[in-house]
């Protein structure tokens, strides 16, 4: 078996052990926000998370997990190491995630808390504004969507799902940790739109709008996208410059609110220019010895 560089104590065997149930208490969204950190599962999250410069605040690792060596650079660049995690039992792995068949490594990262303020809006940008969004995995769908076109961030207007989550986090794929996702008011919306250069800010209705394949399109750009059954309501239009709506032909009523998104944000990208390259060069998720 391979084993750390670093000794580590002994793995947890209790599932009473204060770190253990502290972590139990990072499924529901109350403590969450009380201790302002987040769990994720899985190595590749772990690594994604640490890259994009997130806080480990623990992690816990599977004591047999030492034998997957896509996880030796870790150990041996000490970014797990005791002062961060430590090593469990099956049992006590499975206590953490709240199922059977954990994954071999778990993390609790430092949730953080970007306002509107941090970001402020300018030339040429592209973002996404959802009202009000209560389903995790539309959110993280959304949120995945927007990193791929290259979007500058996404913006939670009301009270929204939260975007730390584990569903949402799992359905973003990770792209959460890729740019900003920022909770606000509609009207510290308006005030951070206002001090910005000129904007185009278009909804997406089902009423009183144009087919999204005919408008106009100009940076910079917030799609406002509201909720699947009765769209954005009178407050949310009125803080748009204009309408724009998918075409249905067919017997559905309505689309699902991430595939909608997704569908009039290629467009708006395209439209702008943003998906004539491949964009940047993904950085390797791998910690190499740089000494």
């Amino acid at each position: 078996m391979t084993r750390p560089p670093i000794p580590f104590p002994p793995a947890l065997t209790s599932t009473q052990n204060a770190r253990v149930k502290h972590a139990k208490e990072l499924r529901l969204k109350k403590y969450r926000q009380r201790h302002g950190e987040f769990v994720v599962e899985g190595e590749t999250f772990l690594r994604q998370g640490l890259k994009a410069g997130f806080t480990l605040k623990q992690a816990f690792v599977l004591d047999t997990a030492f034998d997957n060596r896509l996880m030796a650079d870790l150990f041996e660049q000490a970014v797990l190491a005791p002062r961060n995690t430590v090593l469990t039992n099956s049992h006590v792995q499975a206590a953490v995630a709240g199922k059977d068949n954990p994954q071999p490594v778990i993390a609790i990262f430092a949730e953080p808390k970007p306002v509107l303020d941090d970001h402020p809006l300018e030339t040429g940008q592209l973002w996404v504004a959802l009202q009000e969004p209560r389903d995790p995995g539309n959110v993280g769908t959304v949120i995945r969507t927007a990193d791929a076109v290259g979007a500058d961030g996404v913006i939670l207007l009301g009270p929204s799902a939260d975007p730390w989550s584990s569903d949402c986090v799992r359905a973003s794929a990770g792209s959460v940790f890729s740019l900003p996702v920022i909770g606000a008011s509609l009207e510290d919306f308006n005030i951070w739109r206002a001090g910005g250069p000129e904007s185009q800010c278009l909804g997406l209705a089902l009423e009183g709008s144009e087919p999204y394949q005919k408008a106009s399109y100009s940076a910079p750009l917030i799609l406002m996208v509201g909720s699947e059954g009765s769209g954005l309501p009178d407050r949310y239009m009125e803080a748009c410059d204009g309408l724009v709506r998918i075409p249905m032909p067919g017997m559905a009523e309505s689309l699902n609110l991430a595939v909608s998104t997704a569908v009039v944000l290629y467009h708006a990208a395209g439209a702008l220019g943003r998906l004539d390259s491949d964009g940047v060069k993904r950085s390797p998720l791998a910690f190499k010895n740089t000494k």
